[in-house]
């Protein structure tokens, strides 16, 4: 029995899934929408999100936009 692999995936792997190939990628992943908020926060630049609701709450540090 092989062993379940988990990992975080970065933004980039996110966009580029039409060409990464399945196998290359843990079994189990997770996206942290903590560390893009933290990016956008100390780049002082909005976070643009099809997901706003995983930032709620931080609307007095942070500018999120949905999309």
């Amino acid at each position: 029995m092989a062993e379940t692999t988990s990992g975080l995936l970065d933004t980039s792997v996110m966009i580029g899934l039409d060409v990464i190939a399945p196998d290359d990628l843990p079994d189990e992943a997770s996206v942290s929408a903590v560390t893009m908020a933290a990016t956008a926060l100390a780049a002082g630049m909005p976070l643009y999100t099809r997901n706003a609701g995983d930032f709620a709450g931080l609307e007095q540090i942070l500018t999120v936009v949905a999309v």
